[in-house]
């Protein structure tokens, strides 16, 4: 495969299991279908409930055409905006391969960390229960989802002790006199 960006032979890259294409000239990486969300799960778990698959809904490609072509098909990439974040990414309609310039992987991870942060409560305990009736009517496998729910309740949980420390304390004093 070629780099979609400068032409140079892609070497494979084992990166958190998973076997990914990347560019040593330019540091670009190709992702082919569900590696991205794979690696950002893989990465940092607590954002694999927010990880969203880019070809799950059609409207996303809206984007503009890239001058870059996929290394897989050879046909012109799409560019789009990575869900949830101001981060460019060009895209393969027909393999739904991802390429990311150096840099935006990282870019990505930073994005979803600090739209986690920005949420506040009510929006943890909507995610809490979408992400329970997901359990049964959900794409994913069951052990996926119970994985997201276990993400979104340890984030509601670290948000409910930071909108009231309080609760920290009373939690202390529990476990103390329990133990």
């Amino acid at each position: 495969m070629q780099c979609p960006q400068c032409n140079q032979p892609l070497e494979t890259k084992h990166h958190q299991e998973l076997d990914l294409h990347h560019c040593i000239q330019c540091g670009g990486l190709w992702f082919s279908h569900n590696e991205l969300s794979e690696a950002i799960a893989k990465e940092d778990p607590v954002l694999q409930w927010i990880a969203t698959d880019i070809f799950s809904d059609p409207q996303r490609f809206q984007g503009t055409v890239s001058s870059c072509r996929c290394p897989v098909d050879k046909l012109p990439l799409r560019t789009l905006t990575y869900d949830g974040t101001s981060v460019k990414v060009d895209v393969c309609a027909l393999c739904k391969g991802i390429w990311l310039d150096k840099g935006e992987f990282e870019s990505i991870r930073a994005k979803l960390k600090e739209r986690i942060a920005a949420e506040d409560l009510p929006s943890f305990i909507r995610y809490f229960g979408k992400e329970m009736a997901e359990v049964v009517t959900g794409e994913k496998g069951i052990g996926e989802e119970l994985a997201d729910i276990g993400a979104v309740g340890k984030l509601l949980e670290y948000r409910i002790l930071a909108e009231w420390p309080i609760l920290e304390d009373i939690l202390f004093v529990v476990e103390e006199n329990i133990g």
